[in-house]
């Protein structure tokens, strides 16, 4: 006995206390940080869908062989399905907008840009390899954003290249 205290007790109570303390201080601990590396992956996985997506102002010849150019946005889909409820912001030819587009296939698209009652053409599929000419110069053609929906969720990349997952579904 020291101090009022048997061995025994110290062994049979107090250690294996200590011991269960300290384990479930690291269960905690192991917890926390699993937590945040599960948040880091969903984070990476937000941004690897990002990277499937882009869009830029270029000019394309007219087909007419004339040396005139149609200009407008060529939209990238770099996923293996078709996007849903794309929007491209941007501005150029005398006005800001967003393009639209309800389902976007793989693949690259052209869309020419119109000063006519309506702003947008069609997209029209690229093949890779085609005359384009990247529009980088222009103080007024610019995206700002692209919003999209894949894999049934809703997604936003900015200019910066920074991506946001969405709480509105992909339509």
């Amino acid at each position: 006995m020291i101090d009022g205290w048997s061995l025994s007790y110290v062994v049979s109570e107090t250690i294996p206390n200590w011991i269960m303390a300290i384990a479930a201080a690291g269960a905690v601990i192991v917890f926390v940080w699993r937590k945040r590396d599960k948040a880091e992956q969903a984070a990476l996985r937000v941004e690897e869908r990002g990277d499937k997506i882009d869009a830029h102002w270029v000019a394309m010849p007219s087909g007419a062989n004339d040396g005139k150019h149609r200009w407008g946005v060529l939209i990238t889909n770099g996923f293996g399905s078709s996007l849903s409820n794309v929007e491209v912001s941007c501005s150029g030819n005398r006005r800001s907008g967003t393009l639209r587009i309800s389902a976007l296939a793989h693949g690259r698209h052209f869309v020419e840009s119109s000063s006519g009652e309506h702003p947008w053409g069609l997209p029209e599929l690229v093949a890779n390899g085609a005359d384009i000419t990247p529009i980088t110069s222009s103080t007024t053609h610019r995206v700002t954003q692209i919003s999209f929906g894949a894999l049934g969720r809703h997604y936003v990349r900015h200019a910066d290249g920074r991506v946001e997952l969405l709480t509105r579904p992909a339509g």
